[in-house]
């Protein structure tokens, strides 16, 4: 991380003010990371995989605000978190191994949840996390050309389905310890958290009441800015 922002970083960044590039971003799958990267750097776009999905949020507290405060651009990818967002079940997995059955069982109660809606749970994957204004494009890929066309053909959830996604997360997302745990055992991205102190809300294991909110209470993507750059028209893409 540090070569990147002290040796890659002035380099992308000279040919940028030369207009040989348009913009400097950042791939990365840890929060900690993508925020130490934005702290030290003027980057454009900031692309993070897995880390703001029905299943976790941890990019949400102080990554996309430090984002919209720099005018960084999010590229939300790994929507369905290695797949387990799209057919939970046992042997599905989660960040690229088998998922925890807390996790397959979490996922499995939205999908039950998001039934009751008639939301398929992959269309409410696709569209979370353009729920969030930090959020400009939603990039996903199949392995195969009929995996393509089931993600291309996901029905768009319109305002008052969008309650119901927001229901479903919010009932059964935020025992998200296992999320916690399957990440800390692969040793991924980690902070450092005194003995005591409480834990962030994705992480939490006490759940939350059901009550669905009003389409008008929740949280929109921001298709302008008036800071120094423009920022995108919410998109999905698909590769």
């Amino acid at each position: 991380v540090n070569e990147a922002i002290n040796v890659v970083y002035p380099i992308l960044d000279d040919l940028r003010r030369q207009g040989v590039i348009k913009a400097v971003g950042v791939g990365v799958n840890y929060v900690k990371t993508a925020i130490s990267v934005i702290k030290d750097t003027d980057l454009n776009i900031a692309l993070l995989a897995g880390r703001y999905t029905l299943l976790d949020q941890s990019s949400q507290d102080e990554l996309y605000p430090l984002a919209l405060k720099k005018n960084v651009s999010i590229v939300a990818a790994g929507v369905m978190n290695s797949g387990i967002l799209v057919d939970p079940k046992p042997g599905a997995h989660y960040d690229y191994e088998p998922a925890k059955n807390e996790l397959v069982n979490r996922a499995l109660a939205i999908k039950e949840k998001l039934s009751e809606f008639k939301i398929p749970l992959t269309a409410a994957a696709l569209q979370f996390p353009l729920r969030h204004k930090a959020v400009t494009t939603v990039l996903v890929g199949a392995a195969t050309a009929d995996g393509a066309g089931d993600l291309a053909g996901q029905p768009v959830v319109d305002e008052i389905k969008e309650a119901a996604i927001a229901a479903a997360h919010q009932h059964h997302q935020l025992g998200g310890q296992a999320v916690a745990e399957q990440r800390q055992h692969r040793g991924v991205g980690m902070q450092h958290r005194p003995a005591g102190a409480a834990l962030p809300v994705w992480e939490q294991s006490t759940p939350v009441a059901s009550a669905m909110p009003a389409a008008s209470s929740l949280p929109r993507a921001n298709t302008s800015s008036s800071t120094k750059r423009a920022r995108s028209r919410p998109t999905v893409v698909l590769c």
